[in-house]
């Protein structure tokens, strides 16, 4: 018994064996011509998938001091009593060194905005180290610990971004006390 001979090609078209044809077998016989077609098909797609492969730049990171699931912080952050996967091998903060060094998170943190008046509060946060520009996104939460129960009352907007820091502009829209953080990160674009 042999195999048909495959060839790296992508035919057009998949041969539909009628009911007139007579049914012979061989390298070019009817009932294997859409055999080869897929065949010859699947190849083609192969070598494509390894040319795409091959031409893939993988991205790497050192970091160095990371802990085995073996050697566990075991006062690691939990939240809620859960621990989300990647905890289970990592700590919070070997997993923000870990997305620093990937450049995924630039820096982050929180800080401690106070009362907002009703006109409004400009407020400098400083990133804790010196980026090499300023073409970063800042994400960030507003979290309310005062006397009003919701914090969709408060807006904010990024007025300007340096290389050590940015200045968010914050707007009170209740008159109740909140004493406002602002949960920040910012991330290359």
């Amino acid at each position: 018994m042999a195999n048909l001979v495959e060839v790296e090609s992508f035919d057009e078209g998949v041969y539909r064996i009628e009911t007139t044809d007579q049914v012979l077998g061989g390298e070019t016989g009817t009932t294997n011509k859409p055999l080869k077609n897929l065949t010859n098909r699947t190849n083609w797609l192969k070598a494509r998938w390894v040319e795409m492969v091959a031409s893939i730049t993988p991205i790497t990171a050192t970091i160095s001091g990371l802990k085995t699931a073996s050697t566990k912080d075991a006062n690691a952050t939990k939240v809620a009593g859960q621990v989300p996967l990647w905890e289970s091998v990592y700590s919070v903060a070997q997993v923000d060194a870990m997305l620093a060094a990937a450049g995924l998170r630039l820096a982050s943190g929180t800080q401690t905005i106070g009362d907002i008046d009703t006109g409004g509060k400009s407020v400098t946060v400083p990133l804790g180290r010196t980026l090499d520009n300023s073409n970063y996104m800042v994400f960030g939460s507003v979290v309310s610990k005062g006397t009003a129960l919701i914090d969709t009352t408060v807006t904010w907007a990024i007025e300007s971004k340096g290389n050590t820091s940015f200045v968010v502009r914050f707007q009170e829209w209740n008159t109740g006390v909140q004493i406002i953080d602002f949960d920040w990160e910012i991330k290359a674009k």
